[in-house]
């Protein structure tokens, strides 16, 4: 518990926390599972601001930074964006899901947070607005050392009529990840025209495969090399005190065949 909190701001707008924010004296608090800085004395209620909202476009889908893990997992997709639900399905229990916002888990980044490597597949941006208002991919995003001083207020995803696979891997449906993959694969005319490879947990920061995804793209689907590529997939995953880095690289490459196999049948049946 936090006996150092003293002060609670509750802005109506978003023009009005961000001012608070660049003051230094306080942080947003969405959720609530989490608090990084321990100096912190003040923390800035974002319920008013109206960020809770999955909104459909004629080119994108936006979700506002407050929605919860449940209402995405719950969300009717009517493409591969499903697999942002399928990370955030897994993730924590039910409880904290009601709890837990997209927003807050992309700026907390605790250790069991899957979305970064979903987010990555799909190829998402991240609104950002504070001392430098910016749009951000995933992945420059996840590299940014960002200040105190910002709000994430949208995360947006783009049409994803392709095939997706999702996987996450722990020792019980509660613990942390040890790995989990996110694919997104785009075929034209039997060829893979796009695609995206993101592992997450098992790295210290979600990445993707590029050297793997530059192989694969312009290759036929039922190339039987492609099982042979992405069996050749190489990262160094972190030290973990219940898996061997041996194991968690061959969870990975038995799960990236398993994918591709997966895809090649969905394509086939349609």
């Amino acid at each position: 518990m936090r006996t150092n909190i003293s002060e609670w701001f509750r802005p109506k707008n978003i023009t009005e926390a961000v001012e608070i924010i660049k003051s230094g004296h306080a942080i947003p608090y969405a959720g609530g599972t989490g608090l990084r800085n321990g100096q912190v004395h003040g923390l800035i209620d974002l319920r008013g601001l109206n960020l809770d909202y999955i909104r459909e476009k004629k080119n994108s889908v936006a979700i506002g930074a407050c929605t919860r893990f449940n209402d995405i997992s719950h969300f009717h997709w009517s493409d591969e964006r499903r697999i942002l639900s399928q990370a955030v399905g897994q993730a924590a229990s039910n409880p904290l899901r009601n709890l837990i916002t997209l927003g807050g888990s992309l700026a907390y980044r605790p250790v069991w947070s899957n979305i970064p490597t979903a987010l990555l597949a799909l190829n998402a941006s991240i609104i950002v607005t504070g001392t430098d208002p910016s749009e951000y991919s995933v992945a420059d995003f996840l590299k940014v050392k960002h200040s105190r001083q910002f709000l994430i207020t949208e995360i947006v995803l783009p049409p994803a009529p392709g095939y997706g696979f999702y996987y996450r891997f722990a020792r019980t449906r509660f613990d942390y990840s040890a790995l989990d993959l996110a694919i997104y694969v785009e075929i034209k005319s039997g060829m893979i025209d796009l695609c995206r490879v993101a592992v997450g947990n098992a790295l210290p920061v979600a990445s993707r495969l590029t050297n793997i995804e530059n192989q694969l793209i312009g290759m036929q689907l039922s190339n039987p090399k492609i099982n042979e590529i992405v069996s050749s997939a190489e990262i160094k995953p972190l030290k973990n005190p219940n898996f061997s880095r041996e194991f968690i690289l061959n969870i990975l490459k038995t799960e990236l065949v398993r994918a591709f196999t997966k895809i090649r049948e969905q394509d086939y049946a349609n």
